[in-house]
């Protein structure tokens, strides 16, 4: 897929789809087209995204997937290191509010409750893909016998059947259900394994 760039828009009204800063006259910007679909505008800081790049509706549904936990680990990596922020693990104030602490550890608890239920979520998906690129294949064989898309779609299925197992294989929860004020560091340990695990993980898609 070729990437087009304009150095200087020639009118306003146009948007970046993944920031949403709007494009005025004189502004970069670069976009891409699809056969029969609407122009794709992005700024120039924002980079197009796998599923962006490609017209097959399968590869959509798991490049969809994969960015979707792309976007979760970045939030919760900000949430953390607020967290470290505050405690002084960047040299600045203490928490010495039980109360404070509890506030943000309920806040990361619960964003890898819904990290998990995306990773299970993407699992499912990707099996669902896996399983339709083997169906294709299998009737690429019985009416198209010796298509070199029968290989094509059989390894798709391989490169995603590993991927999901990565991702069933990841550990998406935390080993303690309630942190207390002087397990600070605790919880910060936990859940940068949480983020390290899946983040391995999610980067292994190779399609």
């Amino acid at each position: 897929m070729r990437i087009n760039k304009v150095e200087h828009a020639r009118k306003d009204g146009m948007m970046c789809r993944r920031c949403r800063k709007r494009i005025l006259v004189g502004d970069p910007y670069r976009w891409i087209k699809h056969r029969r679909q609407a122009k794709i505008v992005h700024c120039t800081h924002c980079n197009f995204r796998a599923s962006e790049l490609t017209t097959s509706e399968k590869k959509i549904q798991v490049f969809e997937m994969q960015e979707m936990l792309e976007d979760s680990l970045v939030g919760i990596g900000q949430e953390l290191d607020a967290i470290r922020y505050k405690v002084g693990v960047l040299d600045d104030a203490d928490i010495d509010d039980q109360v404070e602490f509890d506030g943000m550890a309920e806040d990361m608890m619960v964003a890898i409750e819904d990290l998990n239920g995306q990773v299970e979520e993407a699992i499912q998906v990707a099996e669902e893909v896996s399983d339709g690129y083997r169906e294709s294949a299998q009737n690429l064989e019985e009416y198209f016998s010796g298509s070199s898309q029968i290989d094509d779609c059989e390894m798709n299925a391989d490169y995603i059947d590993e991927w999901k197992d990565s991702l069933s294989q990841c550990e998406v929860s935390l080993p303690k259900t309630e942190y207390h004020l002087d397990e600070i560091e605790e919880l910060i340990e936990d859940v940068q394994s949480v983020i390290d695990s899946v983040d391995a993980a999610v980067g292994e898609l190779s399609l």
